[in-house]
């Protein structure tokens, strides 16, 4: 597994995103986490971040574009987001 940050470029690469956001009390505390897996299934990053005082649907719709953003970054050019 590769954690963190990687500059990996390839002109047909494929990546599935597993995305989660949550506030405890709505709003409240919240924060993102972020999985990207290529199609061999290695983990190319994973990290979360913290959003301070948010709703529970700025947390989840946060961490969707925070991944898809990261999946552009890595150069993908397909991305399913689960």
């Amino acid at each position: 597994m590769v954690f963190g940050k990687c500059n990996i470029k390839n002109l047909n690469m494929k990546i599935t995103t597993f995305t989660d956001g949550g506030a405890r009390g709505n709003p409240g505390p919240a924060a993102i986490g972020v999985v990207i897996k290529d199609e061999n299934n290695l983990t190319l990053d994973a990290y979360g971040e913290y959003l301070g005082k948010q709703t529970n649907n700025f947390a989840e719709y946060s961490a969707l574009i925070s991944a898809l953003k990261r999946a552009k970054e890595l150069g993908a050019s397909e991305v399913e987001c689960v």
